[in-house]
């Protein structure tokens, strides 16, 4: 297999230009506390964790902002706009946003 092969697909988004670039976007658990971004993303769209996130409101094109990250792989705590929520490592991990 080519070195193409192995790459991770990664969704397009087309800019004003009209060229595609790739999306750069980061799992949430990555970010470091003080850090936030906008929600790209939600990765393997599985219904009840779409409307568990939703209630919550972590939806695309929301401003998240990490405010700690436990050690040993514990919860993630964001807040969202005045919202506090603490989120499973591997439901942040799922959760793809760019950088702010």
């Amino acid at each position: 297999m080519t070195a193409m092969a192995h790459r991770k697909h990664r969704p397009l988004e087309r800019f004003p230009d009209g060229a595609l670039h790739a999306e750069a976007a980061v799992p949430l658990h990555r970010l470091k506390p003080g850090t936030s971004g906008i929600i790209a993303r939600i990765e393997k769209e599985e219904p009840e964790l779409l409307k568990y996130l939703a209630t919550l409101g972590l939806l695309p094109q929301t401003k998240v902002e990490v405010e700690e990250v436990a050690p040993f792989g514990g919860p993630v705590l964001v807040r969202v706009g005045s919202s506090r929520y603490a989120l499973g490592r591997k439901v942040a991990a799922k959760i793809l946003v760019k950088e702010r």
